[in-house]
């Protein structure tokens, strides 16, 4: 005859995943329990949706235990409340009533809400004497014993797995193992699908926004190969990622003549830096140089090593031009100015200047001392003239021989044109014949050039004298 239950009836069981496994009374029945367990890992394997996954667990205990009804507890999302879904059988061949309920996550006031507070496995040899916790749902449909085991994973609780019978005292410790493997897998397999949904979220938030983004985006490996590009960098480059997926940043952006800078600043994140901010030029399909702003962040993994490198760009070619249009057009201000700051020749006054020796014959023509301003409104040349406000450097050719790199000096010229220049001095020629140099180095012309004319003029009330010159060659070097 079978004895009442005992408050010592009612313990909590905790088992751990180390536990030998009594020997069971009939192997056909541990069996059928592999077997169980076998097909559960399958089934988790499909990534079924939870609830649906928590009752296909509940369900299997309770129908390897032999007992009538079972029961899965679900947290909800601010990890407060508990939901506990109830299937209570109708009879033979009938499906299970559905009956919800819920209860705060943690306390006594459900079964499944204390095995989650202790966190190992809880059984209720009788409820009608149970003082651990109260289960008023449980109750309410006669149930007399029953066991918990919770879903946990480290320190994340997850919900619970139920089975309930009718009867007191159905549960032993071989119950308690066999309903503990089928919570841990159903534990393992639900923070595996929860984790790969919040990763494909995270990973659709993250193409979203990178396809949205105005700048351009790319993900490169530590070795600095492009990984993934967004919209934005394919429009502007007029390439697609498959173009140069896996190659070298400076192999695929940068022009030849900064290779070694993208190599720089890249080494510079690979030696620890956390970013790096340059500008550098960049080279579409089409071979058009756009400039790019750069906001390069370095991303490392638990060892500290550089894991990947985000590398942010902001294409700044249409400022670039509006400030280069900007100078031009402070070049030409500059150039007015310095047009307007010259005293203009008279031509009222026929008195000559004297000549000095060595210069050109006195039938070459002279003007006199101008006291008006814009001399350079002066046109002597058939061929059109224009503005050249520059420094360049000149020496004279003394008898006969060519100047070497020390005769050269510094004179500021007024205009040119393809057939001569002028230019100002505080002294006059040396010889009718000297070399110019023109341009800005390393591009440079060597010219040779007669004296055509000297115009002293007053400047700021001093003497200063305007040099007109012919080309007569140009100078292999």
């Amino acid at each position: 005859m079978q004895q009442p239950p005992t408050r010592a009836d009612n313990a909590d069981v905790g088992l751990t995943a180390g536990s030998a496994l009594p020997p069971p009374d009939d192997p056909q029945t541990l069996l059928k329990r592999q077997q169980a367990v076998v097909a559960m890992g399958r089934r988790a394997l499909a990534l079924p949706e939870t609830s649906v996954l928590l009752q296909d667990a509940a369900g299997l205990i309770a129908k390897m235990l032999e007992v009538e009804h079972y029961a899965f507890a679900e947290l909800a999302p601010d990890g407060a409340r508990l939901a506990v879904r109830l299937m209570v059988r109708q009879g033979e061949g009938t499906n299970p009533r559905v009956i919800q309920d819920e209860f705060p996550a943690t306390g006594r006031d459900s079964l499944a809400s204390y095995a989650l507070q202790v966190a190992h496995p809880v059984v209720s040899a009788d409820l009608s004497v149970e003082e651990r916790f109260r289960d008023p749902l449980l109750r309410r449909f006669g149930i007399r014993s029953a066991m918990a085991v919770p879903l946990k994973l480290q320190d994340r609780s997850l919900g619970a797995l139920l089975a309930c019978s009718d009867r007191p005292n159905r549960f032993g410790p071989q119950d308690v193992l066999f309903a503990e493997s089928i919570a841990h897998l159903t534990s393992t397999n639900l923070a595996r699908a929860q984790a790969e949904k919040r990763l494909a979220l995270e990973r659709s938030l993250a193409a979203e926004v990178l396809d949205t983004a105005g700048a351009i985006v790319l993900l490169l490996s530590p070795e600095g190969r492009v990984l993934r590009v967004n919209r934005a960098c394919e429009q502007t480059t007029g390439f697609s990622l498959r173009d140069f997926q896996d190659r070298p940043i400076w192999d695929v952006f940068a022009t030849p003549q900064q290779v070694a800078l993208y190599r720089e600043k890249f080494e510079k994140l690979a030696g620890g830096a956390a970013r790096v901010e340059f500008e550098g030029a960049l080279l579409t399909k089409h071979s058009e140089r756009r400039w790019i702003r750069w906001s390069w962040g370095a991303s490392g993994g638990p060892d500290g090593r550089l894991e990947k490198v985000v590398a942010t760009g902001i294409d700044v070619t249409q400022q670039r031009e509006a400030e280069e249009r900007a100078r031009r057009a402070e070049q030409l201000a500059e150039r007015a100015r310095f047009a307007a700051s010259l005293p203009n020749r008279a031509e009222s006054t026929p008195a000559q200047s004297p000549v000095p020796p060595g210069q050109p014959p006195a039938s070459a023509p002279t003007a006199p001392i101008a006291t008006q301003p814009d001399l350079i409104q002066r046109e002597r040349r058939r061929r059109p003239r224009r503005a050249y406000p520059y420094r360049q450097q000149i020496a004279f050719i003394l008898d006969g021989k060519l100047p070497i790199k020390s005769d050269f000096h510094e004179v500021q010229c007024c205009d040119i044109s393809s057939g001569g220049f002028s230019y100002v001095s505080d002294r006059p020629p040396k010889s009718s014949q000297l070399v110019v140099i023109l341009g800005s180095p390393p591009r440079v012309t060597h010219l040779v050039a007669r004296v055509a004319h000297v115009t002293p003029i007053e400047h700021e009330g001093q003497t200063v004298y305007r040099v007109g010159c012919a080309y007569t060659g140009r100078l292999s070097s």
